[in-house]
């Protein structure tokens, strides 16, 4: 019991300074940009949503429920909030460089969004 608990230590060390060696490697080829600040919190930002769908799973597959349609239903939630997204003007940088080179003032713009709205309802 001793050696197999001293054999997962060794491990799951080994895993930590193999991550670490993957970062430094991955700083330096990087420039200094990967390990920055704005670069770790975009990290662990974009980590929430995939960890939350992991323990969800996790939490139906231990009760003893086999059940796969989670990956339609994933796929069904971004599609719809790429929908929602873009008709509420969250558009992409692209998108907006090429549609929106002029400065709208404020009431054309919210037209602008009332009329992406009525669209969306359309659905």
């Amino acid at each position: 019991m001793q050696e197999s608990n001293h054999k997962t230590q060794v491990r799951m060390i080994g895993f930590a300074v193999l991550i670490v060696i993957v970062g430094i490697l991955l700083n330096v080829a990087t420039q200094g940009k990967f390990l920055a600040l704005s670069n770790i919190g975009l990290i662990v930002t974009s980590m929430v949503a995939p960890s939350l769908a992991a323990w969800g799973i996790n939490f139906i597959f231990t009760s003893g429920v086999t059940d796969l349609s989670f990956g339609a239903i994933i796929i069904l939630a971004a599609t719809a909030s790429g929908i929602v997204g873009n008709a509420l003007g969250y558009l992409t940088a692209e998108y907006e460089r090429h549609h929106f080179s002029v400065k709208e003032d404020e009431r054309t713009q919210m037209t602008r969004y009332q009329n992406m709205i009525r669209k969306l309802i359309r659905y």
